[in-house]
């Protein structure tokens, strides 16, 4: 109404004989300095009675009720604010008073927060709506139906901005950091305030541990008898008896230095005096409560693991037994635990990782933290897909941005979460995410450049949801699609065949069009670029897509596959589909070598004298050029079954495994593309490896088969490989050819 009015700040219980005035004239005085000099307390009434000073008196539920008392009795007419928990007091009676009350900030108005934030911040544009979703969604679970605080909500998206600009993506905080944070946020006192006694200073790292203390001796309070494992009010000499537990766990303070401890975290808010009792008090936050409960119960489960350890007993011992006596309570006590249970589990989760980081044996079961969710009803696998499903819903997004490089980024990414090497909630993640759909449009899109809608192929194909097979099928009938593209996609229709056995329809199609599509004598490399890359996409498909079906050799008949057959004669160019027997050997790690037979008899080698070409390969000896290198000649050979395609890179990486200290990875190879890397990983024929390596590889590969022979019980002696004699070799690639 246009008064000037002067805000005066009490946020400190009143002492002994004090009143409203004398703390207002001394605020004054402070806050003016020499400006006012003294000023005389007859002014400072007549401004309060008129109303010219504006009293707020903060946390005034948490003052104890004998210094409540003495400001009600020294409370003269004013204009006051007042912050309170309790909506009933005498300070209020008989005095106009307007309620306002803050808004509940729960998880389904989170996101209206984060943008008012961020828009305040100035920093509205660094996080879009894939961000701020997955970000509301995880604060949401770690605070299930409780209020959040606009602190804990604030250093919450702070955090995930820090996350988005180191380039870790959203989910790569820890909880239980955060909740640390939270209290590094709170716990601002000058260095002259630690001194609590000399000697004794509460740096901030034993705030943290004396809240951990604090925390876990609440949750523990029996009720009754038996440790409730919930945030509850507790009494001060529960506070102080924690305080004085021994080291190394403990802090060992003396009973002085305890209520100095519990004193100091009251008064910056790390701990409220609860209600009218000022011996009894409380964690501001629940969640907060919970973690910091939860990391002293890891700490404290850690060291009773490790004396387990040097005592020769079994570690896991001691998380066990504790995980034990939890299940053992009654479902209406679990229930109420299940915040600090699963606060546990984040806190096990996190140290898991950070020791796997850093290489550091783990004295922790490994599936501790799916039992701790599985104790607090939470489907660990749903927990792990509904979080990788974010990061999918994230990639998903980015496929519609502007920009061609960060199109293909976010399918490569999406590929990396649906390839058969990826986790399996990460692949359930991506058919769960929507990203088929969008994939399907890119891929139908022409205005987009062909490498994307190629590589949106692929990855439809690792998804293999039956709308995203429909879309390869239907890309693969259309003739007016570029060639390249409709190869992409027949071949992504065999990598399918990885997630989905009910694909004979699928491999009719393909079929189809191998059969359907022949070139005969055909001179046009105009015709024969529009034909033939279409042929080698389902030839490749229906090869992918078999390899699933292979039986094991000599164990029942082959498997009869088309194949597609190249004759290159006069500039002409023929194709044909033939079939021939195929088996499968299975190799160390899943994975396998596909055989065909070369049967048994006589062969005719080598060239004819003058042989066009003849001499064209052995350039390289000019001196020698008189010599027939490859002289007709005849061979018999035994029959024999050779590889259909020259070892991979993974399947050397399975065999070499067997030994420790043999290379898994010769070579310089790094896979660049989709299909590379993510569609058929480790595909490529391994590199760079010596006769000698060959021969300690197909040893070690020849025990592991006899064993795996003994062990499945399959018929007949285990195959024996070797590598093949150079008759064998030229058999084998002519492939019943006379020229």
């Amino acid at each position: 109404g246009g008064v000037v009015r002067l805000p005066v700040l009490l946020e400190s219980a009143l002492a002994e004989q004090d009143s409203v005035v004398a703390v207002v004239q001394r605020r004054l005085e402070e806050q003016s300095g020499s400006l006012l000099g003294g000023l005389r307390r007859e002014l400072v009434e007549e401004l309060l009675r008129r109303k010219r000073l504006l009293v707020i008196v903060d946390h005034y539920s948490e003052w104890p009720e004998v210094s409540r008392r003495r400001l009600r009795a020294s409370w003269p007419t004013a204009l006051a604010m007042v912050t309170t928990r309790q909506e009933h007091d005498n300070l209020f009676e008989g005095r106009p008073l307007t309620t306002i009350r803050p808004l509940p900030l729960l998880a389904n108005n989170l996101l209206d927060f984060f943008t008012t934030y961020l828009n305040e911040q100035q920093q509205r544009a660094r996080l879009d709506d894939s961000w701020l979703m997955p970000a509301c969604d995880q604060l949401g679970r770690i605070v299930g139906a409780k209020p959040v605080t606009p602190l804990l909500a604030q250093l919450f998206i702070d955090d995930v901005m820090d996350q988005k600009q180191g380039g870790e993506g959203l989910l790569a905080a820890s909880v239980p950091d955060l909740m640390l944070r939270y209290v590094r946020r709170l716990d601002t006192a000058p260095a002259s305030e630690r001194e609590l006694a000399p000697g004794f200073t509460l740096r901030p790292d034993r705030v943290q541990r004396a809240l951990k203390l604090v925390a876990l001796a609440s949750h523990s309070h029996p009720s009754p008898g038996l440790a409730s494992y919930q945030p509850m009010p507790f009494p001060r000499s529960l506070a102080e008896a924690a305080l004085g537990v021994a080291e190394p766990l403990g802090m060992g303070l003396e009973c002085g230095a305890q209520g100095a401890v519990l004193d100091y975290l009251l008064k910056f808010r790390l701990l409220q005096a609860d209600g009218d009792d000022a011996e009894e008090a409380r964690f501001p936050l629940d969640p907060l409560a919970d973690y910091l409960a939860a990391l002293q119960q890891r700490d404290l489960l850690e060291a009773e693991a490790q004396q387990w350890a040097s005592s020769g007993g079994d570690p896991g011992d001691a998380w066990d037994r504790f995980r034990a006596s939890l299940a053992s309570r009654k479902p209406e006590a679990r229930a109420l635990m299940r915040g600090f249970v699963l606060a546990l589990r984040d806190c096990c989760q996190a140290r898991q990782a950070r020791q796997a980081a850093t290489q550091r044996a783990s004295l922790m079961p490994p599936p501790l933290p799916d039992q701790l969710a599985a104790l607090a009803d939470l489907d660990p696998e749903e927990e792990r897909i509904r979080l990788e499903q974010k990061r999918a819903q994230k990639w998903t997004w980015e496929l519609k941005v502007p920009v061609d490089s960060e199109r293909l980024d976010a399918i490569a990414k999406l590929a990396a979460m649906a390839s058969a090497k990826a986790p399996p909630s990460a692949r359930q993640a991506v058919r769960r995410s929507g990203a088929g759909a969008a994939l399907e449009q890119m891929l139908k899109n022409p205005e987009l450049n062909q490498a994307e809608r190629e590589a949106a192929a692929t990855v439809l194909g690792l998804i293999a949801s039956p709308p995203a097979l429909d879309a390869l099928l239907r890309m693969v009938a259309e003739g007016p699609q570029p060639v390249a593209l409709r190869r992409a996609a027949a071949e992504a229709l065999g990598l399918s065949a990885a997630e989905r056995h009910d694909g004979e329809p699928t491999a009719a199609v393909l079929e189809e069009i191998l059969r359907g599509q022949a070139l005969q004598a055909e001179r046009s490399w105009e015709r024969i670029d529009a034909v033939l890359p279409l042929l080698q996409g389902a030839a490749r498909g229906l090869q992918l897509r078999q390899a699933r079906q292979l039986p094991v050799v000599g164990q029942e008949p082959g498997r009869l596959v088309p194949m597609l057959s190249l004759t290159s004669r006069d500039g002409a160019l023929t194709t044909q589909v033939v079939e021939v027997a195929v088996w499968q050997l299975p190799l160390p790690g899943g994975e396998q070598l596909e055989l065909v037979v070369v049967p048994g008899g006589e062969y005719r080698l080598g060239s004819a004298e003058g042989e066009n070409g003849k001499q064209e390969c052995y350039a390289w000896a000019p001196e020698s050029a008189a010599l027939d290198r490859e002289p007709l000649r005849t061979v018999r050979l035994a029959p024999l079954a050779m590889a259909r395609f020259p070892i991979s890179q993974a399947q050397w990486a399975a065999v070499a495994a067997l030994e420790e200290g043999f290379n898994p990875a010769p070579g310089s190879f790094d896979a660049k593309g989709i299909w590379e890397a993510h569609g058929q990983p480790g595909s490529l024929p391994v590199d760079s490896v010596s006769w000698n390596c060959c021969q300690q590889w197909l040893a070690l590969l020849n025990r592991w088969l006899a064993s795996h022979w003994r062990q499945q019980e399959l018929r007949g002696p285990a195959p024996e490989l070797r590598l093949p004699s150079e008759s064998e070799w030229e058999v084998a690639c002519r492939a019943g050819s006379r020229t």
